[in-house]
């Protein structure tokens, strides 16, 4: 999700005319490639021209710390993703080396708020945009694949409300998506759900 949230965003200042050049770690692929239409740089190497030619530089979760350090080195603007509300306190980032901070959520920045006394200079909310010409489902198939779908079966993310469900409702189809971090419950599952492997097309295999 965090992934998804973060390449839809540069996906979109992009295409506002901005330009856009992702750095991450090597072992992601070789240098450079195109993801969907971004520019992908694997180079460490690169980090310190990528730098120079950056007004701003965004990042979340387990890069937060680095980045950080190399902006505060560099004098760069960090644009904070703040993906949920762990990440804050986990890597030790302080509001003000936050240039801007970005919710995906109003319960989240409540939170740190309120419960972290942690709010950055400037900050908004940004709920995960959906570009949703690219999730279309053809009327004609789509009351052939309804499905009560729930990705990523680990409890943090409800799999016992979805088994329970599910259980409640024998005729209804149900599918279950593998998710990429956590214990994946796939066992002893209702007949009605459907579990599916992990997977980087959602358009292709879940929707």
């Amino acid at each position: 999700g965090a992934e998804v949230y973060a390449y839809t965003l540069l996906k979109y200042l992009q295409d506002a005319g901005h330009k856009v050049t992702v750095l991450t770690q090597p072992k992601m692929g070789k240098d450079p490639y195109e993801y969907k239409g971004l520019t992908v740089r694997t180079d460490p190497n690169l980090t310190d021209e990528l730098y120079s030619e950056s007004d701003y530089v965004m990042t979340q979760i387990a890069y937060s710390a680095k980045v950080r350090d190399l902006c505060k080195r560099k004098g760069k603007k960090m644009i904070y993703l703040v993906h949920n509300k762990q990440s804050i306190p986990f890597w030790g980032i302080k509001p003000e080396d936050c240039w801007l901070a970005v919710y995906n959520s109003a319960w989240v920045r409540k939170f740190l708020h309120e419960e972290g006394k942690w709010q950055a200079k400037r900050e908004f909310l940004l709920y995960p945009p959906v570009m949703y010409d690219q999730y279309t489902i053809p009327p004609e198939e789509d009351t052939q694949k309804s499905h009560v779908t729930l990705v990523n079966l680990g409890m943090n993310k409800g799999i016992l409300t979805f088994v329970q469900a599910a259980k409640m409702l024998p005729d209804v189809p149900f599918l279950g998506v593998v998710g990429a971090y956590s214990d994946q419950h796939t066992e002893g599952l209702p007949k009605n759900v459907t579990v599916v492997q992990h997977t980087t097309n959602m358009l292709e295999d879940v929707y």
